[in-house]
């Protein structure tokens, strides 16, 4: 299974990072929404700053079509804890 973001053209893409990255800046990436800014390396109540760290990544083929499309989706897992359960 190849990702869908490479077909994606090269303007849209530049629009989703660019829209990440304004996210980060006063981060609301998580439930918390603490404000800080990860752009800078801050760390915030998830204790992550500008770079994430992937734990695992996978096909997901199991989601509702509605939700997945004729393609499937995919599952990303950070590293850790961002809401502190």
């Amino acid at each position: 299974m190849a990702p869908r973001y490479l077909k994606l053209k090269p303007d849209e893409l530049k629009r989703r990072i660019k829209t990440a990255w304004q996210l980060a800046q006063q981060c609301r990436l998580c439930p918390h929404q603490c404000g800080i800014d990860r752009c800078n390396d801050e760390i915030g109540f998830c204790g992550i700053g500008a770079q994430a760290q992937v734990a695992s990544y996978g096909a997901h083929p199991g989601e509702e079509r509605p939700l997945s499309g004729i393609f499937g989706s995919g599952t990303i897992f950070f590293s850790g804890c961002n809401l502190h359960c």
